[in-house]
């Protein structure tokens, strides 16, 4: 089993930013319909495809 210790840690460095964070940056992909269209193709693939990097993107795996 892992230790998980340096988790919490992490995660209150992002709850500590992440209001800010999504203030400066919820539109971001609003005008690049390029971007928008790779990071969609990008998640479809970790859905789709098992083991990808991206299907195991945020898991402890």
């Amino acid at each position: 089993m892992r230790d998980h210790a340096g988790h919490d840690v992490v995660r209150r460095s992002y709850d500590a930013v992440a209001e800010e964070y999504a203030a400066r940056l919820h539109d971001e992909l609003a005008g690049k319909p390029l971007d928008r269209a790779l990071l969609g193709r990008l998640l479809e693939e970790g859905r789709t495809v098992p083991r990808s990097p991206t299907s195991a993107a945020g898991r402890d795996t």
